[in-house]
């Protein structure tokens, strides 16, 4: 008997109401994300109906839905990493909750706007900006609070007014916007490559990749504390005749991208190093929360000026215009995607990146551990990634 007055009970069917519903923006958030054919705004979607209500609990449940699927990864991640950080895995598990929270009690665009100011915040609705106004830079990113700011009130007048100049804006971006070209830059596919070590994945990895005269490799390739790794990749680098662009685990548990030229010297030089990163470092949980140093030097192939992102910060509004990419420019992301399986993370990283590619107007290459090498020069195998 009591069990059927509960089953039947008002809060028993808000409860289940409101669960359908974050269900269904997460399947609808995660799809946006991680299958390749959807397109990522079609995501964004079912974060946007929450400007068709008004009752916190559902705005609740509809903001979750999304958060929680673009937080996915990350759980995924640290249950794989079997890392002792309990209380990190605490925040990054309750942050979906608050970002929803804020979403629940706040205009939808003042919590976007919110979220735009925390580095770290990786499921922020500006990611689609280039998928709806490309082209138009950091103007695209504050559209996104604004659009959503106009039509999460309760006048008629002013959300009419709101979507006919978004819509207006989109249709002139998307009339002028032309794609920009990959120029000599393309990526190569290197899965599976088969190893009993690091070290004969490495000599692998060298052997299978085409000619070029550039190769950009992905994240945590190279350990900073083993100096013979250092040695080995001078050798790699003066055996293919090509400058090599790898990411390191510095002395600090810190990601960075390091150069090796191909003269002899063996001289290896840190050009950027992690600006923001998600703090998964072991021996140091916190460090990782702190803004690294970002560019270390200019880097030019080519005629081009080339720009990095490690990792999660292409999910990061904020690491974006921290880069302060210019049109024409080539963005080079660097991961290691292991860690995150089963989720697809690869995925969203290519949707994200071009996205935000077409926003500001650069080329985007992205170079995974596991799975794919950025080249530049190699005349036989161009990729598709003109945006």
């Amino acid at each position: 008997m009591a069990s059927q007055l509960w089953s039947n009970s008002r809060w028993t069917r808000i409860g289940c109401a409101d669960t359908a519903v974050a269900s269904l923006v997460f399947a609808v958030a995660a799809a946006g994300f991680y299958v390749s054919f959807i397109p990522l705004f079609v995501g964004a979607a079912g974060l946007a109906t929450i400007i068709l209500t008004r009752n916190r609990r559902r705005r609740f449940a509809i903001a979750f839905g999304w958060h929680a699927a673009a937080f996915l990864p990350i759980w995924a991640g640290f249950l794989n990493l079997q890392v002792d950080l309990s209380i990190l895995i605490g925040l990054l598990l309750a942050f979906p909750a608050v970002a929803a929270l804020a979403f629940a009690f706040m205009n939808a665009g003042l919590a976007v706007a919110l979220g735009l100011m925390f580095p770290w915040y990786v499921g922020s609705p500006a990611l689609v900006a280039g998928d709806l106004w490309p082209g138009s830079g950091i103007i695209g990113i504050l559209l996104i609070p604004l659009t959503l700011a106009g039509l999460d009130v309760r006048s008629r007048l002013v959300r009419t007014a709101t979507l006919a100049v978004a819509s207006i804006a989109s249709i002139s971006c998307w009339l002028i916007h032309e794609p920009v070209e990959a120029r000599r830059f393309s990526e190569v596919d290197i899965s599976p490559l088969p190893a009993l070590t690091t070290a004969s994945r490495d000599r692998h990895l060298l052997d299978v990749l085409p000619n070029a005269s550039v190769f950009f490799l992905g994240e945590n390739v190279i350990d900073r504390t083993n100096s013979f790794s250092i040695d080995r990749w001078c050798r790699y680098a003066n055996a293919r005749k090509a400058m090599i662009y790898v990411g390191a685990i510095e002395k600090s548990g810190r990601s960075a991208i390091y150069k090796f030229n191909f003269d002899g010297s063996c001289d290896p030089k840190p050009v950027y190093e992690g600006l923001i990163a998600l703090p998964v470092n072991a021996g140091d949980p916190t460090i990782d929360w702190k803004i690294g140093a970002g560019s270390l030097q200019t880097v030019q192939v080519g005629s081009d000026r080339v720009r990095w992102l490690i990792c999660f910060e292409v999910f990061s509004p904020m690491a974006w215009i921290l880069d302060r990419p210019e049109p024409n420019d080539v963005i080079v992301v660097i991961a290691s995607d292991y860690w995150t399986q089963p989720v697809p993370i690869e995925i969203a990283r290519i949707k994200v990146g071009r996205s935000m590619g077409r926003l500001w107007r650069v080329t985007t290459v992205v170079a995974e551990t596991n799975s794919r090498v950025g080249v530049y020069g190699n005349e036989s195998s161009f990729s598709n990634n003109s945006l």
